[in-house]
């Protein structure tokens, strides 16, 4: 978990994010949200 907050916070990922949509995400789909799927949102 720690890892998690460590990519986190140098803003690789947006745990937030990821976390709230775990509810409503369908099972058949949640290999979408593990780590190495994860891009870094385009600057703009």
């Amino acid at each position: 978990m720690g890892s998690l907050w460590s990519m986190e916070n140098r803003g690789k990922i947006n745990l937030k994010d990821v976390l709230s949509k775990l509810p409503t995400w369908p099972n058949s789909r949640l290999a979408e949200l593990l780590p190495h799927r994860w891009v870094t949102p385009a600057s703009t």
